[in-house]
């Protein structure tokens, strides 16, 4: 059958309106990230360096006032220490927990187990959810009159009630269930992150392994993460950010208790929420010059890991 001929193919440029709907579309985006963005980081920077002159009642320059108050009262208690000590827990807990979970439960749905598109809408729930709402509804399942998880220690093992504690307002408990939330809540998005990069493996190298005999645990850790290693690396990235950036846990989950559950972010939002910006914004300064040469050293570890794999 002879081959139809075809003509030139036509490059369609962008025309003048067409250059004018773009502008239009990103002028609101350059502007919230020029005021959002840019003018709100460059003020708090400003801000670390004033002081309000009670005297006069005038923002004045400070020096390094606000941050000589924060190494004072970091010394002289341990309300810092702790906040930093709760934030350091969430790195271990998220990246190696969360993380390893969510590789295994994203190859698995990969390899469309049982009930694989009901799992599916079950990770994918939380990311749609609010979070104020899955907060609620996971403090809810270990309330002490109405919790599932109490009624079911009650009933099942026939544990009185007053030997359960109470899970978030116990210092010695509350800690450990933000953490237990950071896990339930977070395998959700980290598995649809994975999904979609072990879906995008050519289906040849994932047949050839098979082909050869290979294992399910070996194809995972021979084939699946050295293939799927950038997205792995941005995840830890996201996991050491969450160590200085976390705040909605104990803001949700645990507000008004002590500083057992206060982490380094709940603690900066609660003193703006008080008034006291100029000294947040130094405490905001110190922990982001500690948070990015961190950051980038993990970044650079975990790229140093496996070579970039092509596909």
């Amino acid at each position: 059958m002879a081959k139809l001929a075809r003509g030139p193919r036509t490059i369609r440029r962008n025309t003048k309106n067409d250059k004018i709907f773009i502008a239009v579309m990103a002028i609101p985006l350059l502007l919230q990230f020029a005021v959002f963005t840019i003018y709100v980081n460059i003020s708090s920077i400003f801000m670390a360096f004033q002081r309000i002159d009670y005297e006069t009642n005038k923002v004045v320059l400070a020096g390094l006032y606000n941050f000589k108050v924060f190494f004072v009262n970091f010394g002289q208690s341990d309300f810092w220490p702790r906040a930093i000590f709760n934030s350091l827990g969430y790195f271990p807990v998220t990246a190696l927990i969360t993380l390893p979970l969510s590789i295994f439960a994203g190859y698995f749905l990969y390899r469309k187990i049982w009930f694989h598109n009901f799992f599916k809408v079950v990770f994918f729930l939380p990311n749609i959810i609010s979070i104020i709402v899955l907060g609620m509804f996971f403090k809810n399942m270990f309330d002490p009159s109405i919790g599932l998880v109490n009624r079911f220690l009650m009933d099942g093992f026939k544990v009185p009630r007053g030997d359960i504690p109470l899970w978030f307002m116990d210092k010695n408990i509350a800690m450990w269930m933000l953490y237990l939330y950071a896990v339930w809540a977070g395998i959700g998005y980290n598995v649809i992150l994975i999904f979609g990069a072990i879906s995008r493996i050519p289906i040849e190298v994932m047949e050839s392994a098979r082909l050869d005999g290979i294992g399910v645990f070996k194809e995972i850790v021979k084939i699946v993460v050295p293939i799927i290693w950038p997205t792995i690396t941005t995840m830890t990235v996201f996991c050491v950010m969450t160590v200085f950036s976390q705040f909605m846990h104990p803001l949700i989950l645990t507000p008004g208790t002590p500083a057992s559950t206060q982490t380094i972010a709940y603690v900066i939002i609660t003193s703006v929420k008080n008034g006291n910006y100029y000294a947040s914004a130094a405490v905001g300064l110190i922990f982001t010059v500690v948070a990015v040469p961190i950051i980038m050293l993990v970044r650079r570890i975990m790229e140093r890991m496996f070579d970039t794999v092509e596909t």
